[in-house]
């Protein structure tokens, strides 16, 4: 359906600083609290803009697996995603992602599904909008672990 318009809001606040209180308030969950990341010096007990980035690559990720296996008349199976990203300091004292690898978990039925498991694995990667805007300055790779359940 082309032509359809979409929008989001969230609003950011942060006080005291680079590393003061900051808040993120979506349209549907409470408060985030965010800041530094804690490994950089920051305060512990908070999200961070590289967990957040990790978030929404993970969040579209899956549920774009879990479209394709739907669109191409299939059960969707259970999934477990754990996303990693490398962040690593430039010359300059900027900080730069470097790698984000996505890790699904995909739980099948049938231990012969596991070579479309795979395949649709690394497609949801290729057609999440998300990673499609990231993966032009971030590489993103998919090491798909593909479970079968008894």
């Amino acid at each position: 359906m082309s032509g359809l318009t979409y929008q989001f809001k969230v609003c950011a606040r942060l006080n005291g600083g680079s590393d003061g209180e900051g808040l993120i308030k979506t349209s549907l969950v409470a408060p985030i609290g965010f800041g530094v990341p804690a490994q950089m010096g920051g305060a512990p007990q908070r999200t961070d803009p590289e967990e957040l980035l990790l978030s929404a690559v993970s969040a579209c990720y899956t549920i774009t697996l879990s479209l394709i296996y739907e669109r191409d008349g299939l059960t969707a199976p259970d999934l477990e995603l754990d996303a990693f990203g490398q962040v690593e300091r430039q010359p300059d004292r900027s900080l730069k992602f470097t790698q984000i690898t996505l890790r699904p978990t995909i739980f099948i039925s049938n231990p012969n599904e596991k070579q479309l498991a795979e395949e649709l694995a690394a497609s949801a990667e290729k057609q999440c909008f998300i990673s499609n805007i990231v993966r032009a300055t971030v590489p993103i790779s998919v090491e798909p672990i593909i479970i079968t359940k008894n």
